[in-house]
């Protein structure tokens, strides 16, 4: 028997994996609320280019969201930053994800990175139905589900994304594209240093 051209252990297998993904993202959210709530989210900082962590961001969540879908856009001249590459990489995943449940399949998402004197912003914008009004605060709250999200999200994915940003000593807000859709910003100041030659 095939379905969609694989045969059928082949089509189990991806869908078990694709569940632990998921599962293992639900554990580690869970896991990391509770260090954000206890005041305990210890940042391992390192040195290391931005654009490097968008494209990992996106390989990450790949099952979930297909790379052509996501550009990325951050100039090339961009020094290396300073942080928690590892909780920074979770923050983006958890806004592709959400980018990816609130917006139709057949259109784009976009993640930027630029510096603004000290201060890094990375952005993710999708195009979907955007916020209702009311909710560019609500969203940020613990196990707030906005309209229209997919079963089996536990409401945790934006809060978590704000407790790492303001454990970088930023923060997160959330605003209407004009043309449609929703866009999310986090603003963190950051160390930079040239690349090396």
């Amino acid at each position: 028997l095939k379905d969609a051209g694989l045969p059928l252990t082949e089509t189990f297998l991806d869908e078990i994996k694709a569940a632990n993904r998921r599962l293992n993202r639900i554990v580690t959210n869970l896991l990391d609320m509770t260090r954000i709530d206890s005041g305990r989210l210890p940042l391992n900082l390192e040195w290391g280019e931005v654009r490097e962590l968008l494209e990992s961001a996106v390989s990450q969540v790949e099952n979930e969201v297909s790379r052509e879908r996501v550009h990325i856009t951050a100039p090339e001249e961009l020094p290396l930053v300073r942080l928690d590459f590892g909780l920074m990489e979770q923050a983006l995943c958890n806004l592709l994800v959400n980018a990816v449940e609130h917006s139709p399949a057949a259109t784009s998402i976009e993640m930027s990175a630029q510096l603004d004197g000290g201060t890094l912003l990375l952005r993710i914008r999708d195009h979907g139905p955007g916020l209702t009004p009311g909710e560019e605060k609500k969203v940020f709250e613990k196990f707030y589900r906005g309209t229209g999200s997919r079963p089996g999200g536990t409401g945790l994915g934006l809060s978590i994304v704000q407790g790492i940003a303001r454990a970088h000593h930023g923060d997160i807000d959330a605003e209407n594209n004009p043309a449609g859709g929703a866009t999310f910003t986090i603003r963190m100041p950051v160390e930079t240093t040239a690349r090396p030659a």
